[in-house]
């Protein structure tokens, strides 16, 4: 059953973060090594990877493909993270899949390890042509990074991040997800400080990857809101031009693809009562606060018509995130995702003044008392609130939050 399976898998978090290639390699030869003959994408960065593979995958399903697509984490059910021709995978598949992941290895596998091995056979089952796997963590330890020979990789931005696991300078970091590249394989940039890209190069020159998409792409209509999304848009652009060599037919779905884009949680309007707009927005480190700024900038949202309802996580830059989107909005509310350790209210609110409440359904309520008609709520922070309120205000069932 789908959900004894499920319960067993989240009982792997106790496992915790365990990085590296060779439980996943073992796992996958188990079960006949199905990403062997996966057709695959591989896209790493700090921020605009999910985006990116998002695009991708529409624009190879557009072209007729059938698409897999592998992401993290999940909004409300762990299903979205193994997608299928554009929709999260049907029970009897994922529960099949699941199973034979968690058997082996002796049970070993992290949380993460059995997701990726699950992806994998769903794939080889659902006789996929085209896999986009977003890497969960940096890239090379990655356990997305079994894939041997993909048709083309990506890295979107680099920023701090994780500085304990990957490095605590842009150049460590970015050698970390240039872990990803492969010999004779092409690979796309996103914009980069050049610091991160010098060693992006390096790397890739050391293990014989390339050639290096340079040429900027210029898109027409993004689906995706926001000044960061037509950048993201570039890079998928860059890598369905790429996957043309073994799909000619891709091309013929870049316009369609790009401008249908949908992407749960980033930058995603939802409307509700007394004409109020929910603008759900997963971002989580600096980086993705300042496109998220620069995308309420461009839309020329009265911070008085605006309400802020924001909570993240201890460990990460929550302070800096804060500061970048506070005076976007005239009123506050702070709240505590669930996962790992919330960051501390009274924190928040010493950064930039504003209401505490600990549950995150509570305090969306009272967000939205605060907000005039016509106005918006802006819930952003952490991915797990946003995954949480959102499946709040639509109803929707819900699985475990899992911050792996």
């Amino acid at each position: 059953m789908l959900a004894d399976h499920l319960a067993e898998l989240c009982t792997r978090a106790r496992f915790g973060m365990d990085l590296g290639l060779d439980r996943v390699h073992g796992a996958l030869a188990e079960v006949g090594n199905p990403h062997a003959h996966c057709t695959a994408i591989h896209i790493a960065g700090s921020n605009g990877k999910g985006s990116t593979s998002a695009m991708v995958e529409s624009i190879a399903r557009a072209a007729g493909l059938r698409t897999g697509m592998y992401t993290s984490p999940h909004l409300a059910r762990f299903a979205e993270r193994i997608r299928i021709a554009g929709d999260p995978i049907q029970d009897a598949p994922f529960d099949a899949a699941l199973s034979a992941a968690l058997h082996t290895q002796k049970g070993t596998l992290t949380f993460f390890e059995c997701l990726t091995v699950a992806a994998f056979i769903a794939f080889a089952e659902a006789h996929v042509d085209l896999a986009v796997i977003e890497v969960g963590l940096g890239g090379r330890l990655d356990a997305t990074n079994v894939i041997e020979r993909p048709l083309a990789c990506a890295i979107t931005s680099i920023s701090l991040e994780h500085t304990a696991v990957l490095g605590n300078t842009l150049g460590a970091i970015a050698r970390e997800k240039a872990g990803i590249l492969k010999p004779h394989c092409p690979y796309v940039l996103g914009a980069l400080p050049a610091e991160a890209e010098n060693a992006i190069d390096e790397a890739a020159q050391s293990v014989g990857a390339g050639p290096k998409w340079t040429t900027p792409v210029t898109v027409g209509k993004v689906g995706l809101v926001g000044p960061h999304q037509r950048q993201n848009a570039s890079v998928a652009t860059a890598l369905a031009m790429l996957a043309a060599s073994h799909f000619p037919g891709i091309l013929k779905g870049i316009e369609s693809g790009i401008a249908q884009t949908k992407w749960p949680g980033r930058y995603e309007k939802l409307p509700t009562e007394r004409n109020i707009t929910l603008l759900f927005d997963g971002a989580h480190n600096p980086e993705g606060a300042h496109a998220l700024a620069g995308a309420l900038a461009e839309e020329k949202l009265d911070p008085q018509r605006t309400t802020l309802l924001f909570g993240a996580l201890a460990d990460k830059s929550y302070v800096d995130v804060l500061r970048l989107v506070a005076y976007t909005s005239s009123k506050r509310v702070y709240t505590s995702p669930q996962g790992r350790a919330p960051a501390p209210l009274t924190s928040l609110a010493q950064t930039a003044p504003g209401e505490m409440i600990d549950n995150p359904q509570t305090a969306l309520k009272r967000a939205v008392e605060l907000t005039p008609s016509g106005g918006t709520v802006v819930i952003t922070g952490s991915l797990y609130l946003v995954g949480e309120v959102r499946a709040y205000a639509l109803q929707l069932p819900i699985d475990p939050v899992i911050p792996l």
